[in-house]
């Protein structure tokens, strides 16, 4: 596999995220499928709201290297 990463909030199931990621590498024709000790979760939110501002702050932390949407980066939260 790349040693790519990304950041993204998601309300389903991480076994049924790791299964889509799974199908989606097997449909392009990639034998190297993901493993599940390369998914995890990095934060529990209670709404949406939360789950976006977490998923902005850490892709700003971390900068992962297949996110490259800008506008939640140029957003300023208060925190």
């Amino acid at each position: 596999l790349c040693d790519s990463d990304y950041v993204g909030f998601t309300a389903r199931h991480l076994h049924q995220r790791i299964v889509e990621h799974k199908n989606f590498a097997i449909a392009r024709g990639n034998t190297n499928l993901p493993k599940e000790s390369q998914f995890r979760i990095l934060k529990n939110c209670q709404g949406k709201f939360d789950c976006l501002i977490f998923e902005m702050l850490f892709i700003k932390q971390r900068n992962p290297s297949l996110n490259t949407q800008t506008d939640s980066i140029r957003a300023k939260p208060f925190v």
